[in-house]
């Protein structure tokens, strides 16, 4: 559920978490990690919120989308706790990416009420305010969501929130934002449980995981996966990397794309989870 997002402008990387203080408070977490100096500023702000963080950087701010707020930093981390305003859903495990000012929001919704989990919304950031845009013909938890063009782009993720999909994460939707009636579905070559989703020139790269799971429902495994997809050609590749899983339940976080370089958050999805790593890798 964690945020990830590079920042080309000061070469840094900044990570958005939920989590606790001393008092046991919930907090929101932000840190700035400057990549050539390798120094780490940080900024907490007590709120409750739900766990999944999606971030947008637009000048010098930084936008920190939750479940139900979202909250506007200084990207220098100053200037005291950041401006928060509700943005009128209750979302976990959404997808979010950002064209011309507005953020879009894919699945998650977790209402108790009517969950709408197959919809998508529109937030514009200029004048606050939320509008439904469209829906899928499923619902989506951990999908991966980038804009490419006038498209927009969703790929893996759960029909149901916490379940494995299996097969089902195969499934990736092309949404032309003009026409969003006009719907087009693939199929991936590699189910994604969990997808992060980030373009580069033509392609979009997807990180994440693979959750197996047994009769019961309990998960016996987490992996890590890696691929390209070729918004010409409307193909998928799986590419090979030397990532490791130790104990199982090693797999990826989360990924952002920053200067032509791959950046991953790894670590394990059981046990101590104060342990992990972000891992770098060239694209060419």
């Amino acid at each position: 559920a964690t945020g990830m997002i590079g920042s080309s402008a000061d070469n840094s990387l900044f990570i958005a978490t939920r989590d606790f203080n001393n008092q046991s408070n919930v907090i929101e977490r932000i840190l700035k990690i400057n990549l050539e100096t390798n120094t780490i500023t940080e900024q907490t702000f007590q709120t409750i919120d739900f766990v999944t963080k999606r971030l947008h950087i637009e000048g010098n701010q930084l936008f920190v989308f939750g479940g139900e707020y979202v909250n506007t930093y200084s990207t220098d981390l100053t200037g005291g706790d950041p401006i928060s305003v509700l943005h009128g859903e209750c979302l976990t495990r959404f997808g979010m990416t950002e064209l011309d000012g507005n953020a879009y929001f894919i699945g998650g919704d977790f209402c108790v009420d009517e969950p709408e989990a197959e919809k998508i919304f529109i937030w514009n950031i200029e004048t606050e305010t939320l509008s439904e845009f469209w829906s899928l013909p499923e619902n989506k938890y951990s999908a991966g969501t980038t804009i490419v063009g006038d498209n927009l782009y969703v790929f893996g993720g759960q029909s149901e929130f916490g379940v494995p999909a299996g097969i089902n994460a195969t499934t990736a939707y092309k949404v032309n934002i003009n026409n969003p009636s006009n719907i087009e579905i693939n199929q991936l070559d590699q189910v994604i449980d969990v997808a992060f989703a980030r373009k580069y020139q033509n392609l979009i790269y997807i990180a994440g995981q693979i959750i197996s799971a047994d009769a019961s429902g309990a998960h016996t495994a987490n992996n890590p996966t890696i691929g390209v997809y070729d918004t010409l050609e409307n193909t998928y590749k799986e590419l090979n990397t030397n990532l490791t899983n130790p104990s199982g339940f090693h797999t990826i976080h989360q990924m952002c794309i920053l200067n032509g370089k791959m950046y991953i958050i790894y670590a394990p999805t059981t046990g101590n989870l104060e342990q992990w790593e972000i891992l770098v890798s060239d694209l060419n």
